[in-house]
């Protein structure tokens, strides 16, 4: 499926007028500052566009923190607008670029949006304010009333710590504008039926099935705790030996990162991963950023959505596992995850349930369920997650 960003259609808007944001004829931006050690980690160019001059942004390798950064006049008209586009030149690589509209006088106040470099045609990328996504997950959603689009001092193109993702790579910008209607298409519609059907049929008649997972470092296998046993290869295993299904395992986890990071970062392989389901499981980082249970049902809400929307999978939530020394502190980032899923209808796996039925009142077999650090799974804990969530694609549909 084509990324929504990239193929919502303009309306000949009947109110608000698109209003231009940089037009790029001047290159107004600022250039990445250099390494400790004086290295270039970008450089902008003017070049020929589409409509008079456009901007290439060439990042160096090594680029993690880079951003190419100028000031910008934000008002009440950007509240009233349905989001923003511009005009984009890829390079023709498989990574992703990133684009930051911050807040002013507030660079905690970060909402991004990324966007694929494979076309080098020059397309129009179009996004609603609603998939301008905070990057942290104590920061709301944009709202007109608290914080709006109208509250915006700078645009930044780069990439912070958690994309991963810092190979040179460039892109070209032009006519940057305000949107006053976009043509958003028809909201997914609830499962009727049971949220997770499609998947256990297959299961049950033996077709192939990809899962895609989304999570953070109890998931990523990358992460030192999970290179010996981790749930999601228990998990495969699991579901191979009970169907007769092909199942692949597409892990985009990323240790160290919050839900919303991840939503953001979902350009990167919705455009070349046809999923039937995507498992989501998140909640420490966020609440380790200060996140808590009302600010992560609005991300987990998001995400259900944007999952739907981008994909056509069926949604897997996992409620946030607990840690030793968050044995109950986290519960409110569980149960925003359930009231998600009943209003959401998503399949649930409810983690710190399977993982509290274990070690409530035993103090020995809780810590067993973790490594040394008393907060990542260790073999029992990816022992009982897997199995859980193999229950639950296995169960007869309803």
């Amino acid at each position: 499926m084509k990324l929504l960003l990239t193929l919502m259609m303009l309306v000949a808007p009947a109110g608000l007028r698109a209003q231009v944001i940089d037009d790029m004829d001047v290159n107004r931006f600022l250039d990445p500052e250099p390494t400790k050690a004086g290295d270039v980690r970008g450089i902008s160019t003017a070049v020929a566009g589409p409509v008079g001059e456009a901007v290439t942004f060439a990042f160096e390798d090594m680029n993690r923190n880079a951003f190419f950064r100028r000031e910008i006049a934000a008002d009440s008209t950007w509240d009233r607008s349905d989001g923003f586009s511009f005009l984009l030149k890829g390079d023709g690589s498989d990574g992703v670029g990133g684009l930051e509209w911050i807040g002013a006088g507030n660079f905690e106040r970060r909402y991004a949006v990324a966007f694929s470099l494979r076309d080098t045609s020059w397309t129009r990328v179009t996004a609603l304010w609603r998939d301008v996504i905070p990057e942290l997950s104590r920061i709301p959603f944009l709202d007109t009333e608290d914080f709006g689009p109208g509250d915006f001092g700078h645009l930044m193109l780069g990439k912070w710590y958690y994309w991963r993702d810092y190979g040179p790579h460039s892109f070209s910008v032009d006519d940057v504008r305000l949107e006053g209607e976009i043509e958003a298409g028809a909201e997914p519609a609830l499962p009727a039926g049971d949220p997770l059907g499609r998947v256990k049929a297959k299961l049950a008649r033996g077709d192939s099935v990809t899962i895609v997972l989304m999570g953070d470092s109890l998931t990523d296998y990358r992460h030192w705790a999970n290179r010996e046993v981790n749930w999601p290869t228990l998990l495969k295993a699991r579901l191979n030996s009970a169907s007769r299904s092909a199942v692949q395992i597409i892990n985009t986890a990323i240790g160290g990162t919050e839900l919303n990071q991840n939503l953001i970062l979902m350009p990167g392989w919705v455009d070349t991963v046809k999923a039937d389901l995507v498992t989501v499981c998140f909640g420490y980082n966020d609440w380790s950023s200060r996140g808590r249970g009302l600010q992560f049902e609005a991300s987990a809400r998001y995400a259900v959505d944007r999952i739907r929307r981008l994909t056509g999978a069926e949604v897997l939530l996992m409620t946030t596992a607990p840690a030793v020394e968050r044995w109950t502190e986290m519960e409110e980032m569980a149960e925003a995850i359930r009231g998600t899923s009943a209003d959401r209808r998503t399949g649930l796996v409810d983690v710190a349930a399977v993982l509290h039925a274990i070690g409530d009142g035993d103090l020995e077999a809780r810590g067993n369920l973790f490594v040394r650090d008393n907060v990542h799974l260790g073999p029992p804990g990816h022992e009982a997650v897997a199995e859980a969530v193999a229950r639950a694609l296995l169960e007869e549909a309803e």
